[in-house]
């Protein structure tokens, strides 16, 4: 229930962001959670990331247990693209 996004200079235009945004709503409302990172830090502090990203699981442990994960987005439609 944790995803993981890694943004670059792609993501600049104004189209991309208000895309990011809509598919970030739709998944936080399926119950996933989001870690973003800029395509930099993987690249060249990935020790940094792959830390970032234990804590965030080790510190919302007590809110994960016991949930029962949401099918898969992908399967509730693309309702990202409008």
């Amino acid at each position: 229930m944790l995803a993981i996004e890694v943004d670059g200079s792609s993501h600049e235009p104004v189209e991309i962001l208000k895309y990011d945004l809509r598919r970030q709503k739709k998944l936080e409302s399926l119950g996933v959670r989001i870690l973003r990172f800029d395509d930099l830090d993987v690249k060249k502090n990935i020790d940094d990331v792959v830390m970032t990203i234990q804590l965030w699981i080790e510190s919302h442990q007590e809110d994960l247990v016991g949930r029962t994960p949401t099918p898969s987005p992908s399967k509730e439609g693309n309702d990202c693209e409008n």
